[in-house]
């Protein structure tokens, strides 16, 4: 799994969005990841996370409902029990920062597998977590996200067919 990416929420929501500042970089991103044949990791934590995300914030139940069909070509990986006990305990250490359980277990998964993690949120530098980052029009790793000059990378199946234009929302 060394050539694939855990992805977050963020870029894989910024991707459906396109009234998203992050919009055109996620597409961007994803279709380097796509030439690059970089495999895109889901954590069902993150599914269920973007899911409500565009359910609520973009385009609705029908939107929604679509994304799910459109990432089922991601490969999916359920968080163990341990994960998310190991998610538990990286909170509490730091309790100052305000991140989500989401983003524990993410962070948890991809140092477990061995993943950098497809990202725009800084938290995942405090959690000292690889991310991927754009330099020279390439992909690489990068352990922090807040000092990169270039994009950073997100990805999912089809740009295409996740990018839902408001004319085609009934």
């Amino acid at each position: 799994m060394n050539h694939a990416v855990l992805a977050d929420a963020g870029p894989l929501y910024a991707v459906v969005d396109p009234d998203d500042s992050q919009h055109r970089r996620a597409v961007r991103e994803m279709e380097r990841l796509d030439e690059e044949r970089r495999e895109i990791v889901v954590a069902y934590s993150t599914l269920l996370e973007t899911y409500s995300l565009i359910l609520v914030f973009a385009w609705g139940k029908s939107t929604a409902t679509d994304w799910l069909i459109d990432i089922a070509d991601a490969s999916l990986i359920n968080p163990s029990p341990e994960d998310y006990r190991l998610a538990a305990a990286k909170l509490r250490g730091l309790a100052d920062q305000p991140i989500t359980l989401f983003d524990a277990v993410a962070a948890t998964l991809a140092t477990r597998l061995r993943l950098q993690v497809w990202t725009y949120d800084h938290h995942f530098d405090v959690m000292r977590v690889p991310v991927l980052a754009v330099t020279n029009h390439r992909l690489s790793s990068n352990r922090t996200c807040s000092d990169r000059h270039a994009p950073t990378l997100p990805h999912l199946p089809r740009p295409h067919d996740l990018v839902l234009r408001r004319s085609q929302l009934g």
